[in-house]
C-alpha cells in the first residue's frame, strides 16, 4: 500500500508544480523577456524612429477588377507635418492622387498554376493590404486560402463581438501598421507624412505595378517618390514567393536635397496555434566570420504598452549588422531583404535603424500584432539626381522543399535557418543535424505510408530498433540489480544508520558484480536529444499542418494542432491553464505512462528516501500528460507510440532473460550473464570443458559502453583510495 507520507508528498509536489506553472504564466505576462532565447535584440523605448500621427483609414479602396461597391473616390490631401528648420522655407506637401486606385499582382485562385501568391497593393502609402498564398488553406477553423499581412479584418476565431476589449485588431494606427508602407519622408529637415497620402498608380500589369507621389513646395516640385512592385512566377528560383520591390527618390528641384525615409517592413502573420507563443519578429544577422547568417527572434509577447518597440539593428551586445528582417509564425514567413545599392553581395549601408513595433493593444499578449519598421540614413541628391533603394521580400510557407533550395539557403538569405528556430531552456540541446535527419526520415517514411501520422509511428519503431542494443543492456543491468535485493537487504542491516558506509558498500558490491546504475539512465539520455529535436520540429514542420491521422478516418484532422474530439470555447482552468477542447491522446498518455512505471524493473532502494522517490515517480508520470494536453497531436502520437513500444520491448527483454535463466537452472545451457548469488562475477563468463573463461571483448556500441563502465570503476577506485588516505591522515592527527 502507498504510505501516507508518499500521498502527502505527491499532493505537495502537485501543488508546487501547479503553483510554479501559475507563477510562470504570471511572470511571462509581466516580464515577457524571460521567455526569450539567450541572445536576442534588446528591447528599447521608441525614441529613434518616429512618425507623425496618421489619420484614420478611409473606406475600402478600389483595385482593378474590384467590386462595383468599391468605386473610385476622390482622396483628400494629407495634412503636412509642421515645417522644421532646413534648406526649404516653404512647407512641403505630398500631391495625392485624384483617384485612389490600388493594384493586384499574381493570383488568389486556389493552386494557381502560374502564380504562388497574390499581392494586394494599397494606394495609401503604397503599402500592402494583404498577401494571399493560394497553395494553402486557412487554419481548419476558417475558410478560404491562406491570407496574411492582412490588417483590415478582425480575427473570426478570437474575436467576441460582444466584448470590445477582445477585438484583436484594435489598431494603434491603421496606416502606420500597414505592411511595406512608406510612412514619412524628411526632406531638407521637413518631415512629411506620406503614409496616409494616396499614391498615383502609373503602370500596372499582372506581374508589376508602379506608384508615384510628387512632393512640392507650393507649385514647385521638390522630390518625387516612385514605388515599384514586381512578382515572379512559380518557375522562378524563388518558387513564386518573392516580391521584388524598390523605392526611387528623384530630386526634381534645382538645388541639392537631403532625404530620410521611414518605411514599414512585413507584419506578423495571423495567430494560428493554441499552445502558446508562436509569432515573433525575426532578424537575420551576418555572423562574425562573415560566412553565414545568424537568426535571432523576438517573441511578440515581449512587446508591451510600456516597451512597444524592439531594436533589431544589430545583435544585442555586438556589432553584427542586420541583413534581413521580418516576422513569422509556426508555418509562414514574411521577410524583407534590403539589397545593396551596387547590387553586390553585402550589408545594405543605407539602413540606419530597424525596429519591431507593437501594432495593436489586444489584452491577450499572444494575440497581438506587430510590424517591422526601418529608417534610412540621410540620402543627399544633387539637382536632378535620383537614387533607387532595392528590396526583395519573401511571403510564403516555412516549407523545407522551398527554403532548402539553392536560392533561399544561400547568402544573403539563409532562410532555411528559420525552419526550426530553437531557443528557451532546451535551445542548447536542440541539434539542427538531428532535426534535419528526423524530418528527412519522416518524409522518406511518408513516401511509403502516405500518412504523416503513420510516418511518425514508423519513425518511433526505427528509433527503438536503433537503440535496442543499448536498451537491452540497460534492462539486463536493471534486472541484475533487482536480483541483488537480498544482498542489499543484508548490507542495510549490517550498516544500519551509517548511510555513507552503506552507499560505499553498495557501490563496491555493484562494481564487483558488473552492475552500474548509469546504464539504467543511458537509454533516456540517448533518446532525450531525439525527443527534444522531434518536439522542436513538430512545432513547425509544415507538412504536418492540416494533415489528418490515418487517412482522415479518425477525429484527428490536423497533426499540428491538439486532437480535439469535442471542441468548445476556451476555458482557463485555475486562471492560467487554457483548454478549448476534449483531447483524447493526453489521457492515453497517462495510461501508458502509468503502465510503464508499474512494469519497469527498478533497482533496489538503498535508503528509505530512494524508496519514497520511486513511489513518487509512479504518480508523477501522471502529471506529464497535463503538460502535453495542448501539444500538437503529432507529438503526442510520437510519445504514445514510443512509450507503448517501450513497454512491449521491455517485456520481450524480460521474457528472454527469464527463459535463459530457466535454461541455465535446468542445465540446458552453460554460462551466465546475469547475477547469481552463488558466486561473484566480475565479468560475463562462459564454460568450455568445465573451465571458465572470460567472454570475448564487445565491439561497437556495447564495447564503448563496456569501456565507459570500466573507466567509471577505475575512477571510483581512485576516489575510494583517496577517501582512505584522508581518513588515515585524520587518524594520525588525532
Amino acid at each position: 500500500m502507498v504510505s501516507k507520507q508518499t500521498i502527502g508528498f505527491v499532493i505537495l509536489t502537485v501543488g508546487v508544480i501547479a503553483g510554479w506553472l501559475g507563477l510562470r504564466a504570471f511572470l511571462i505576462q509581466a516580464y515577457p523577456e524571460i521567455n526569450q532565447p539567450a541572445t536576442q535584440p534588446a528591447v528599447v523605448q521608441p525614441a529613434a524612429i518616429t512618425t507623425p500621427a496618421l489619420p484614420a483609414s478611409p473606406p475600402p479602396l478600389t483595385t482593378p477588377g474590384g467590386p462595383a461597391a468599391n468605386a473610385p473616390q476622390q482622396s483628400p490631401v494629407a495634412a503636412p507635418a509642421a515645417a522644421t528648420t532646413g534648406m526649404t522655407s516653404t512647407a512641403l506637401t505630398p500631391q495625392s492622387a485624384a483617384v485612389a486606385q490600388g493594384a493586384k499582382l499574381g493570383s488568389a485562385e486556389a493552386k494557381d498554376p502560374k502564380y504562388a501568391i497574390e499581392v494586394n497593393i494599397s494606394p495609401r502609402g503604397a503599402g500592402l493590404n494583404d498577401v494571399t498564398v493560394n497553395e494553402y488553406k486557412q487554419p481548419v477553423t476558417r475558410m478560404g486560402v491562406y491570407t496574411f499581412q492582412d490588417r483590415k479584418l478582425p480575427d473570426p476565431e478570437h474575436t467576441n463581438p460582444a466584448d470590445a476589449s477582445n477585438v484583436v485588431t484594435q489598431l494603434i494606427d491603421a496606416d502606420a501598421s500597414r505592411s511595406m508602407s512608406v510612412l514619412t519622408a524628411k526632406i531638407n529637415g521637413q518631415e512629411i507624412n506620406v503614409g496616409s497620402a494616396f499614391w498615383t498608380l502609373t503602370a500596372s500589369t499582372p506581374e508589376s505595378a508602379t506608384f508615384t507621389l510628387p512632393i512640392a513646395a507650393g507649385n514647385m516640385p521638390v522630390v518625387e517618390l516612385v514605388r515599384t512592385y514586381g512578382l515572379k512566377p512559380r518557375t522562378d528560383a524563388g518558387a513564386g514567393y518573392e516580391v521584388v520591390t524598390s523605392l526611387e527618390v528623384r530630386n526634381k528641384s534645382a538645388a541639392p536635397a537631403t532625404v530620410e525615409l521611414v518605411m514599414n517592413g512585413p507584419a506578423t502573420p495571423p495567430f494560428e496555434v493554441e499552445r502558446g507563443p508562436e509569432r515573433q519578429a525575426v532578424g537575420g544577422y551576418l555572423d562574425r566570420e562573415g560566412l553565414g547568417i545568424e537568426v535571432h527572434p523576438t517573441m511578440i509577447e515581449s512587446l508591451t504598452d510600456k516597451a512597444p518597440v524592439t531594436d533589431m539593428t544589430h545583435v544585442s551586445g555586438s556589432s553584427q549588422p542586420v541583413m534581413w528582417f521580418g516576422a513569422n509564425g509556426s508555418y509562414f514567413n514574411a521577410f524583407l531583404r534590403p539589397e545593396t545599392l551596387d547590387g553586390k553581395l553585402g550589408v545594405p549601408d543605407y539602413i540606419e535603424k530597424v525596429e519591431a513595433v507593437l501594432a495593436d493593444a489586444s489584452p491577450n499578449a499572444h494575440l497581438r500584432h506587430m510590424v517591422t519598421r526601418f529608417k534610412t540614413k540621410p540620402l543627399t541628391l544633387a539637382a536632378g539626381q535620383s537614387v533607387t533603394l532595392p528590396f526583395k521580400a519573401y511571403f510564403g510557407p516555412k516549407l523545407r522543399g522551398v527554403l532548402d533550395n539553392n536560392y533561399y539557403k544561400a547568402l544573403p538569405f539563409n532562410y532555411d535557418h528559420t525552419l526550426v528556430i530553437t531557443g528557451g531552456l532546451c535551445g542548447f540541446c536542440t541539434f539542427q543535424p538531428v532535426i534535419r535527419a528526423l524530418v528527412w526520415l519522416l518524409r522518406m517514411f511518408h513516401g511509403v505510408t502516405q500518412d504523416w501520422g503513420l510516418s511518425i509511428i514508423v519513425l518511433v519503431l526505427f528509433v527503438r530498433l536503433l537503440l535496442h542494443p543499448v536498451t537491452k543492456r540497460a534492462q539486463m543491468n536493471m534486472m541484475k540489480m533487482a536480483k541483488m535485493s537480498p544482498e542489499i537487504e543484508r548490507l542495510k542491516k549490517k550498516y544500519g544508520d551509517d548511510k555513507e558506509g552503506l552507499q560505499q558498500a553498495m557501490a563496491q558490491f555493484y562494481k564487483e558484480n558488473g552492475a552500474t546504475s548509469i546504464l539504467g539512465c543511458l537509454p533516456m539520455l540517448l533518446q532525450t536529444p531525439i525527443w527534444i529535436a522531434l518536439y522542436a520540429s513538430l512545432q513547425s514542420t509544415f507538412e504536418l499542418r492540416q494533415s489528418p491521422f490515418l487517412y482522415g478516418f479518425t477525429w484527428i484532422k490536423d497533426l499540428a494542432q491538439p486532437d480535439h474530439l469535442i471542441p468548445f470555447s476556451t476555458v482557463n482552468l485555475f486562471g492560467w491553464f487554457p483548454i478549448n477542447g476534449l483531447n483524447v491522446l493526453p489521457f492515453c498518455l497517462a495510461v501508458v505512462f502509468f503502465l510503464q512505471q508499474k512494469l519497469q524493473p527498478k533497482p533496489p532502494a538503498s535508503t528509505p528516501e530512494q524508496e519514497q522517490q520511486q513511489k513518487m515517480m509512479q504518480w508523477m508520470t501522471l502529471l506529464f500528460p497535463a503538460f502535453l494536453y495542448n501539444g500538437p497531436a503529432g507529438l503526442n502520437i510520437y510519445i504514445l507510440a514510443s512509450t507503448t513500444f517501450g513497454i512491449l520491448e521491455n517485456r520481450h527483454i524480460r521474457n528472454q532473460a527469464k527463459l535463459k535463466d530457466e535454461a541455465i537452472a535446468a542445465g540446458k545451457i552453460e554460462g551466465a550473464e546475469s547475477y547469481t548469488p552463488a558466486r561473484v562475477i566480475n565479468r560475463p563468463t562462459h564454460t568450455i570443458s568445465g573451465q571458465a573463461i572470460a567472454a570475448e571483448p564487445k565491439t561497437g556500441i556495447m564495447g564503448a559502453l563496456q569501456k565507459f563502465n570500466d573507466r567509471l570503476k577505475e575512477a571510483q577506485k581512485m576516489a575510494d583510495e583517496m577517501k582512505r588516505q584522508q581518513a588515515k591522515a585524520k587518524a594520525k592527527k588525532k
